[in-house]
């Protein structure tokens, strides 16, 4: 068995599925969370029709901010901290459903 790469993924679904949208979760916080950050993007380059249909999101706080600082172009997801203030503060949401594939990114598949 052997696990598909974000770009053997991105690159299958980009030509074929072109309406699918993604979620992905960066799993690790500290240097790895970073590094996975960076290597996401640098993937997603190779693809510029998913900057819109993809939605990076992370349980780190810190990944969050990096997501937010250094790669600004990037659709993102709330850290949980993030989601537990705004959620008490805005009340629920009105945003309709959308299906999508969730992908969970981890510094040991990269």
């Amino acid at each position: 068995m052997q696990i598909a790469t974000a770009d053997q993924l991105f690159a299958e679904f980009y030509e074929n599925n072109p309406e699918l949208l993604f979620i992905v979760g960066i799993k690790n916080d500290g240097e790895a969370g970073r590094e996975a950050c960076r290597i996401l993007y640098e993937t997603l380059r190779q693809y510029p029709g998913y900057l819109d249909r993809i939605v990076i999101g992370t349980f780190h706080d810190e990944i969050e901010e990096e997501l937010k600082t250094s790669y600004p172009d990037l659709l993102r997801g709330a850290s949980m901290g993030t989601a537990a203030i705004s959620r008490f503060s805005t009340g629920p949401s009105t945003m309709p459903a959308r299906c999508a594939i969730s992908l969970s990114w981890a510094a040991t598949v990269l």
